[in-house]
Formats: structure tokens, C-alpha cells, sequence
């Protein structure tokens, strides 16, 4: 499942009241917000103004304004009948995020003699995790401009976990396991190959240590866990796995 983020130029609002940049901000930092909930252009801006009120911009640069849409959404009147709402708006600005980070070098296994037989093990800068109550990847494919099938979403489904990631020039939102997200989130946390490979074991009894080291570590042109990577943004709406 891919998606775009559009870069804000600051031209692009100079001539626009202060609400009026946010709203453009939130159309093109998180435009599955809005297509969740099927706000009208005047609900939207008016939830943009609010927010803009609530918490005024810090920085300069507007790509970075909006990290705290996910907590304001989730108390915002008239969302309580949309509970999925939070994690929806988590989901747009890791990927919005994850589409400004830096490129990572991919993980060079044959490295792994030459620094030690259990490496500490890093998140690329472009990924993320987040656990949620929701159908997330669903909720991201069937909004899609692309999207050409049934328009459906089994919110009963229970628990998912979703990687978060631009392997390439676009993001992309994938349903993971309980082992991986264990797994990458250790790679996240800098713990070393083996303890995270353990770990996910140790939780998921499904978990396949060698598809993981394929999936995640082996596979050609890569960037998912990288020496060059960062701590690494994991959400979740509950404390557990």
C-alpha cells in the first residue's frame, strides 16, 4: 500500500490567514484524516484553526507542524463516534515523517564478521511501528487515490501492527506479526540481532528467526534495519505488544 506526502512551500500560504495555512498543512501532511472521517472543507478548516490555536507552530518550517494532531483529534468534539480517528492521524504523520527522513544505507550482512557475532541493531530513519485497535493498512490501502476495489473495512478485525516505511521515493504501510514488529521494534530500540531475534521468539511462537534475517536483514536493496539507522518511532494505543 503506497502514498504520498506533499512538501509545503512556504510561498504556496504566504498570502493565506494563519488558519488557513494549517488547513493546507493538514490536507497535505494527512489527507487520510480527512477522507476517514468525510469532513467537508469547512470542518476540516475549522478543526485546522483550532488546532492552530490549541498548539501555534514552534518552528519555521510547516513540515513539521502537526505532531500533535493524534492527541487533539482524540478530544476534539464531534470525533468520539470515530474512536479509530487517533491512530488514523499517528499513522498519517509517521508517514509523513517517514517520507522527509533521511535515505538509509542498507544493512551489510557480510559486515557482520568484521564488528562482532551479535551486532546492535538499528531502525532505518524512514520507518516506524504502530500497534493499534484498527484496521490501519486497510484504512490506508482503500484510500489510496489509486484504489480500485471494494471499498470495505472490518473494524472488528482486533489488534494490528503495521510497519510504516519508504523503501523507495513513496511510503508504504504494511500489516506485520506479532514476531516482526517485536523484532524490528528491538532493531529500534538498539538491541543486538540476537536479543531481538529471542525476544520475538519468546512472544510469538510463530516467529521464523531465518524468514525474518531474509525479510529484514538479507534482502537486496533494504533499508528496514541499518547500522545508519535511528531510534526508532514506535506507537501504540496500549501498553502491550
Amino acid at each position: 500500500m503506497t502514498g504520498a506526502t506533499l512538501r509545503i512551500d512556504p510561498r504556496d500560504v504566504a498570502g493565506l490567514e494563519d488558519g488557513a495555512q494549517y488547513a493546507v498543512v493538514v490536507y497535505a501532511a494527512m489527507p487520510r484524516l480527512r477522507q476517514a472521517t468525510q469532513w467537508t472543507d469547512a470542518q476540516i478548516d475549522r478543526v485546522a484553526r483550532d488546532y492552530s490555536r490549541a498548539h501555534p507552530s514552534t518552528c519555521g518550517d510547516l513540515n513539521r507542524y502537526g505532531a500533535l494532531m493524534p492527541r487533539f483529534v482524540a478530544d476534539y468534539a464531534g470525533t468520539q463516534d470515530l474512536p479509530y480517528l487517533p491512530d488514523v492521524a499517528r499513522m498519517e504523520w509517521l508517514a509523513h515523517l517517514a517520507y522527509y527522513a533521511a535515505d538509509a544505507r542498507p544493512f551489510d550482512i557480510h559486515a557482520l564478521s568484521q564488528l562482532s557475532a551479535n551486532p546492535p541493531l538499528r531502525l532505518a530513519a524512514s520507518c516506524a511501528l504502530l500497534r493499534s485497535d484498527w484496521p490501519l493498512a486497510r484504512l490506508w490501502e482503500v484510500h489510496q487515490d489509486e484504489f480500485a476495489g471494494e471499498f470495505s473495512v472490518d473494524f472488528s478485525a482486533g489488534i494490528e501492527r503495521i510497519l510504516i516505511h519508504r523503501p523507495d521515493w513513496r511510503v508504504q504501510v504494511r500489516s506485520i506479526t506479532l514476531g516482526d514488529f517485536r523484532f524490528l521494534a528491538g532493531a529500534g530500540r538498539g538491541e543486538t540481532l540476537g536479543a531481538a531475534l529471542e525476544a520475538a521468539c519468546e512472544l510469538d511462537a510463530g516467529f521464523d528467526a531465518s524468514a525474518a534475517l531474509a525479510t529484514w536483514v538479507q534482502a537486496p536493496a533494504t533499508s528496514w534495519i541499518s547500522r545508519s539507522g535511528c531510534t526508532s518511532r514506535t506507537c501504540s494505543s496500549s501498553p502491550d505488544w
